[in-house]
C-alpha cells in the first residue's frame, strides 16, 4: 500500500499546482491528503493482521524471536503510516521540480539500512532478537525523521501545503483516485 500511495498522486497534483485556479490544488492535494489517510488505515489493519497470525505463517524459532519479529512488524507499521500519510507532501518536491532536493533525500532515506546496519555491528554487542528490533528502529525512525522533517520544511515554505481537509472536494478525490 505504502509503494502505491507514494507512486501515485504526481498526475493530478501537477495539474492542479500547475493550473490558473488556486483552488483547485487546494481541493486536489487535500484529497490526497485524504486518501492517504484512508490507505494508511488500510495498512495498519493489514500490519495488525500479519502481527497476530505471524507465528501461524512463519516457522520462527527460538521463541524470543516471535517476538521481536512482531515488534519488528509493528515499528515498520508505524513507519509505513507515517511513509504515506506523507506521501502526497513529499510528492510536491517532484511537482513543484524540486529534483535535485527529492534525489537527495531519497539517496538518504535509502541509506538506512547501510546505516542501521553499520550502527548494529559495531557499536552495539546485542542478541540477535534485540538486533532485529534495533534495526527496526533505528531505519524506521531515520526514515521517519528524514521524510517528516522535508515534508515540513516544504509545508513552511509554501503554506498550501499545510493541511486544510475542509478543503477536500468529491470531485478532486474521483480525480485522485
Amino acid at each position: 500500500v505504502e509503494e502505491i500511495v507514494r507512486r501515485s498522486m504526481s498526475r493530478e497534483l501537477s495539474e492542479a499546482y500547475h493550473n490558473s485556479d488556486p483552488r483547485r490544488f487546494s481541493q486536489t492535494y487535500n484529497a490526497a491528503l485524504l486518501l492517504a489517510f484512508a490507505a494508511a488505515g488500510i495498512t495498519l489493519v493489514i500490519f495488525a493482521i500479519l502481527i497476530a497470525i505471524l507465528p501461524k505463517i512463519f516457522f520462527i524459532s527460538p521463541p524470543p524471536l516471535v517476538t521481536a519479529a512482531r515488534w519488528f512488524l509493528f515499528i515498520k507499521a508505524l513507519q509505513s503510516v507515517t511513509l504515506i500519510v506523507f506521501a502526497p507532501t513529499f510528492k510536491m518536491y517532484k511537482v513543484t521540480e524540486r529534483f535535485i532536493a527529492h534525489n537527495m533525500i531519497r539517496l538518504t532515506i535509502n541509506a538506512r539500512g547501510f546505516i542501521a546496519a553499520g550502527s548494529i555491528l559495531y557499536f552495539m554487542d546485542l542478541p540477535i532478537e534485540r538486533a532485529v528490533v534495533m534495526f527496526a528502529l533505528i531505519t524506521a525512525g531515520y526514515s521517519v525523521t528524514v521524510n517528516v522533517f522535508s515534508s515540513m520544511l516544504l509545508m513552511w515554505r509554501d503554506r498550501r501545503l499545510v493541511p486544510s481537509p475542509r478543503s477536500a472536494s468529491r470531485d478532486a478525490l474521483s480525480r485522485v483516485i
